[in-house]
């Protein structure tokens, strides 16, 4: 007996029973009522997360739901990086199961700590965290002792790395902690010369991040570097809908409205969470994101894709995903996906036609993709382009303005931002948010 609608079990069931290794049984459930199983189309990965959104939107205004009834699954942990970006620009609060932010995980932390030395010298939290990944060499007590030197003769931990000769450590440190200089001080030089994605390819290269993942060959550094790659198509992205922005603007977008990260109402969010993370739990609403060949079921580049064992497990892992919806399960599916910055043709995955359109609820690209960007009546406001000033704000402290999902509020304080404006609003017993105005699609009200 499940929770689940029979329209979701009977889906779940036309995947499951092609295992032939499971005992047959057949869910069942004493629910009557519910919906079909919506497949949406999504023309790329950009898409899919603006329609998990524009669905999320039509599941609260139509069923009256909370954030926290809802959960978005995914197979691998780099896939949440785009969901994660959707949500924060809306504003909407959500919390990862089994897994930290995309932005917090360590590699990308690691990366991004490059850029921001490359952009500050000053930035000694970002130099001691990749002064030794990768390894060189330099461990806690040669970067205690730059510390203490750098403290005695008044200097920037950076700026002591110039005079390593006079400091107290070994002949070999010494040679590594100047070839790191010159290193950094080399990508401080090309940033003015390179494009923003040439500027990380280069600097990949010669870091070896990826290369030094991919040799390490286990499951979870391929995770990392996945999530490395992920990191790359966010510059991607970035660079396309902001032509000729540079390494300050992206660092800049990749640190707006973090506040949503500190929201203090963690129990009524959305919940994100691999397909692995899911068992035992069960929600109003699912969505199941990337159901495509290469990802759901999950291949490597180099393995058989007769592997019988293999397919039975991620055709088992679909089923426990399918069946975490109570009430409404939506299936995703983009025709092309981001890969290190670049797009790859994506084809569905074989579960889906397992299940059979014949009894899903099928959305195609046409209608779906890039749902929440179309909508006229959302009133979004368009984004200005990094590094334009704006002379004055469409919205006034004291006026009233709708959001899609948090309703009515009223605007409490205005302040410029980098191009845009930061706008606080008072949305009652939705809380006090902030937002950027070229992502938060408000309409004003009066």
């Amino acid at each position: 007996n499940y929770r689940s609608t029979p329209q979701i079990l009977n889906a779940a069931h036309r995947v499951v029973k092609n295992n032939k290794k499971r005992k047959s049984k057949k869910l069942w459930t004493e629910t009557k009522d519910g919906s079909k199983v919506t497949l949406i189309k999504s023309t790329d990965d950009r898409g899919e997360a603006d329609n998990i959104l524009s669905f999320m939107q039509k599941e609260i205004f139509e069923e009256k739901r909370a954030f926290k009834d809802f959960a978005i699954l995914y197979r691998t942990n780099a896939q949440s990086r785009i969901i994660e970006d959707s949500l924060r620009r809306e504003g909407i609060a959500y919390v990862i199961i089994g897994g930290v932010k995309f932005y917090d995980r360590k590699e990308v932390k690691d990366f991004l700590s490059y850029l921001r030395l490359i952009l500050n010298q000053n930035d000694s939290i970002s130099l001691k965290r990749i002064i030794n990944y990768p390894p060189r060499g330099i461990g806690n007590v040669t970067i205690s002792k730059i510390k203490d030197f750098a403290l005695e003769k008044r200097l920037l931990f950076w700026e002591a790395l110039d005079i390593t000769e006079e400091i107290d450590i070994g002949a070999k440190q010494k040679k590594v902690l100047t070839g790191f200089k010159k290193l950094m001080n080399k990508y401080i030089e090309l940033q003015k010369e390179l494009s923003l994605e040439e500027l990380i390819r280069v600097l990949d290269d010669e870091l070896g991040f990826r290369k030094l993942m991919k040799e390490e060959g286990t499951e979870e550094s391929l995770q990392r570097k996945k999530n490395i790659e992920e990191l790359f198509n966010s510059v991607s992205e970035y660079c396309e809908a902001n032509p000729g922005a540079g390494l300050e603007e992206f660092m800049e977008n990749v640190s707006l409205v973090s506040d949503i990260d500190n929201w203090d109402n963690k129990a009524n969010a959305v919940t994100l969470m691999t397909l692995h993370s899911a068992k035992g739990l069960e929600f109003p609403v699912v969505f199941i994101s990337g159901c495509e060949d290469g990802l759901l079921p999950l291949r490597r580049d180099d393995e058989d894709d007769e592997d019988s064992n293999r397919s039975e497990e991620e055709r088992r892992l679909f089923y426990v995903g399918m069946t975490r919806a109570e009430q409404k399960l939506y299936l995703l599916a983009a025709s092309t996906r981001r890969k290190y910055g670049d797009f790859i043709i994506c084809k569905e995955s074989p579960f889906l036609s397992e299940i059979g359109e014949e009894i899903l609820d099928v959305i195609e690209p046409s209608y779906s993709t890039s749902a929440v960007r179309r909508l006229p009546a959302l009133g979004r406001a368009k984004r200005k382009k990094s590094g334009k000033k704006n002379s004055e704000s469409p919205y006034l402290e004291g006026s009233f303005v709708s959001h899609r999902l948090f309703g009515k509020g009223r605007v409490l304080e205005v302040s410029p931002d980098h191009g845009d404006f930061k706008i606080v609003v008072d949305f009652g017993d939705k809380g006090v948010k902030k937002l950027l105005a070229g992502y938060a699609n408000l309409e004003i009200l009066s």
